[in-house]
């Protein structure tokens, strides 16, 4: 009995708690002043509180109807697309199909990028160039060049991360550059797998290789003018910082120990990259690490050689 009781007080007060809240009504009323006071504070507060909740209920409800709305207005072009050029049945499913997976992927991997957050605008100039030093930095003094013009001029390094990286993604068996193409960027890896193919066809003998986190590929470009010399594809999504040749070069230029050195890393790079020609190695993925912290340590001594010079 003692049981029934309590569930049965419990429920009471639990509906006459959201009567309060409600247009609903109920047949306990107040019977003294003391109790009407405390039902008049309720019935306030939930002035304030009910309408809250309910407009972030309908913004919620509102969002992800806009967010089905564009997916479900992009496929149907999609369907209308593939429709309208005859395209046979068998290969517009596989399309579709293909398609959604791929979009499903992206939006479960894919991170926020610095151009996403509307209100990084609003940030002083001060603090987002020490914001990008903390996001690019330890991902570019990975390479040994990067990591030397780093110990020599601080602000050069900070320079190159505020002005020249930016983030970006790919989803899987997405394309980041084709045979042929004009090579703009030097591409650091945060997470995922890419596969690249030398050459411009896909036959079994071309030479291939994955690349995984913490590695680069195209630092040619910070050198020479350089034209991709095979196909690079996302295996897996992937998270990547890209540091743009031209922005670096621009950079580097401006402060004659960085052009110096530079230039003379520049020489026996290249020296390397025409020895790797001779033994038929000739792609995106350039010099091991190990040659590039060899010509490091040999540019970094005549560049000590030259300053005791002068």
């Amino acid at each position: 009995t003692d049981f029934f009781f309590f569930w049965y007080f419990y429920m009471t007060s639990l509906h006459w708690a959201v009567t309060q809240f409600t247009p609903a009504s109920m047949e306990v009323t107040p019977k003294n002043s003391g109790e009407r006071l405390y039902n008049l504070v309720a019935i306030c507060i939930s002035l304030v509180l009910f309408p809250t909740f309910l407009s972030s209920i309908t913004n919620s409800v509102a969002t992800f109807r806009k967010r089905n709305s564009d997916y479900s207005e992009a496929k149907s072009d999609l369907t209308q697309y593939l429709q309208d050029n005859q395209i046979s049945l068998e290969l517009s499913s596989l399309i579709q199909s293909v398609v959604v997976t791929q979009y499903e992927k992206k939006k479960r991997a894919a991170r926020i990028h610095e151009p996403e957050v509307s209100l990084l605008k609003f940030l002083p100039r001060s603090l987002k160039e020490q914001m990008h030093v903390q996001l690019y930095q330890p991902m570019i003094i990975r390479h040994p060049i990067l990591k030397a013009l780093a110990a020599c001029h601080e602000r050069t390094a900070t320079k190159i991360c505020d002005v020249a990286m930016s983030q970006d993604s790919l989803g899987s068996m997405e394309e980041l550059f084709a045979y042929g193409k004009q090579a703009e960027h030097v591409y650091f890896v945060v997470s995922g797998c890419l596969r690249y193919v030398e050459g411009a066809s896909h036959s079994p003998k071309c030479f291939q290789s994955d690349v995984f986190a913490d590695h680069w590929f195209c630092d040619q470009v910070l050198w020479v003018r350089w034209m991709h010399r095979g196909q690079m594809n996302a295996v897996q999504p992937c998270e990547f910082v890209k540091l743009d040749g031209s922005s670096f070069r621009r950079i580097v230029g401006q402060r004659r120990m960085m052009r110096a050195m530079c230039r003379r890393f520049a020489e026996s790079y290249l020296a390397a990259i025409n020895n790797d020609v001779l033994e038929g190695s000739f792609n995106d993925l350039g010099c091991s690490t190990e040659k590039l912290d060899n010509i490091v340590r040999i540019v970094a001594t005549a560049s000590f050689q030259a300053s005791d010079d002068e």
